[in-house]
């Protein structure tokens, strides 16, 4: 089986509540969308193609710390980040070659996935004073805690419906 990321999207607001000199506490409120293929061989010469997609409502909380005395600065930031998933949907496709042989209709799998999900999260970043506000680069890595999969309901797909 290979696994393929797709290009996702995110929008949001993020405010910093400053603690002490170059120390703030960071609250975001982000709208993410995901997307992945992944692709398994079923036969000699049949492959099943998945493509899922889900939408989640992140709500990041972390410690940031500046540092630079400039309009440059430059920060590194640590917390925990918490995702409620609001949509999760698969499209399956089998083909033979270049033939599809079939392609069933959307299947929602929200039942299957954990609603909840906790991350530990990491990053960094370079921000710049721009009149009252700030424009920012942030790189992020959040490292998944708990199972998407909903342990009791995976396979519960056709008891749902």
């Amino acid at each position: 089986t290979t696994y393929t990321p797709n290009i996702g999207l995110q929008l949001g607001l993020c405010a910093d509540i400053a603690i002490y000199k170059k120390l703030f506490l960071t609250v975001d409120a982000l709208f993410l969308t995901k997307s992945f293929d992944s692709k398994q061989p079923v036969f000699a010469n049949s492959e099943l193609s998945i493509t899922e997609s889900q939408s989640t409502l992140d709500m990041p909380l972390s410690l940031k710390w500046l540092f630079g005395k400039n309009k440059f600065k430059f920060f590194v930031r640590a917390g925990l980040n918490t995702s409620y998933l609001l949509a999760s949907s698969a499209q399956m496709i089998r083909s033979s070659g270049t033939l599809v042989d079939f392609q069933g209709a959307e299947i929602d799998l929200k039942m299957q996935r954990s609603i909840l999900n906790l991350s530990p999260l990491l990053g960094a970043g370079i921000q710049y004073k721009l009149g009252y506000g700030y424009l920012f680069f942030d790189a992020r890595f959040a490292y998944g805690m708990t199972n998407i999969s909903d342990a009791q309901n995976r396979y519960n797909y056709f008891d749902t419906q």
